[in-house]
């Protein structure tokens, strides 16, 4: 896009994307600003914190649905009978299918996953009067999607979303979200994996839950001061300084 006239570059020759207290907008115009942030279009997928299910009622006109939390069972039933789509359909349920349920949701289920749902999915629909319902079939039958907890819910929704993106980079708001200390680690343990098989570049994700606590990635605080100025800085954990404590106390 022509991008390079628009920045100037350091002493070092590194081109300076956002000099710091320059006007950008005053000195490269509106229309040389706009040309240097649509590069980073579609380079990231928010999901934001707005993942509440709603009951929802067959829609006519589905040219134009987008996938949100309140359309997703008509999203995906659009996907299912849409012969354009269907393809895509049953490549998400592969997809969904490789979804590895973690070594704490396995301990707390004794073996006994056979009536985990996504443990091998198979996605299917009904109608309850005029409410349209996604149903997941296990060994105890065909139920819908709400009888299996928001935990389910949110981790079909929130893959589905990864799924349907071209984004390489995944930012989560409140990775928590209805997610049981199980399911947390479900999702930790396949966006590591979905990184490993190149399939995303980078997680980012905000959380107020003490699981997230780990050692093997990276940690920020995020404030914002009184003129609505954000900073953020890198921390380190807490179960970091106790490892450096203990290790130290052994020497």
């Amino acid at each position: 896009m022509g991008i390079k006239r628009f920045l100037p570059l350091s002493e070092v020759g590194v081109p300076q994307y956002f000099p710091e207290n320059e006007a950008i907008l005053e000195k490269y115009s509106e229309q040389g600003f706009f040309d240097l942030i649509t590069n980073f279009n579609d380079c990231i997928e928010l999901i934001d914190s707005d993942r509440y299910f709603k009951k929802e009622f067959q829609q006519l006109d589905t040219k134009d649905i987008q996938l949100t939390p309140s359309t997703l069972k008509n999203w995906l039933y659009e996907n299912h009978l849409n012969s354009k789509t269907y393809n895509e359909f049953l490549a998400l349920q592969r997809f969904l299918n490789q979804i590895e349920v973690g070594r704490n949701l396995k301990i707390k289920a004794k073996g006994e996953l056979d009536n985990f749902p996504l443990e091998k999915i198979e996605i299917s629909f009904s109608k309850f009067d005029d409410e349209l319902e996604i149903m997941l079939t296990t060994k105890f039958g065909r139920l819908p999607l709400k009888n299996h907890g928001t935990g389910v819910q949110q981790l079909i929704y929130l893959f589905t979303k990864i799924f349907e993106s071209s984004s390489k980079v995944i930012l989560i708001e409140e990775a928590e979200l209805n997610l049981s200390i199980e399911y947390q680690e479900v999702i930790i343990h396949n966006m590591e994996r979905l990184i490993k098989l190149g399939i995303i570049n980078q997680f980012v994700f905000t959380s107020h839950s003490d699981f997230f606590k780990m050692n093997h990635f990276s940690h920020f605080k995020v404030t914002q001061d009184e003129s609505g100025a954000t900073h953020i800085g890198r921390i380190e954990n807490k179960r970091s300084q106790i490892e450096k404590i203990a290790r130290a106390s052994k020497k």
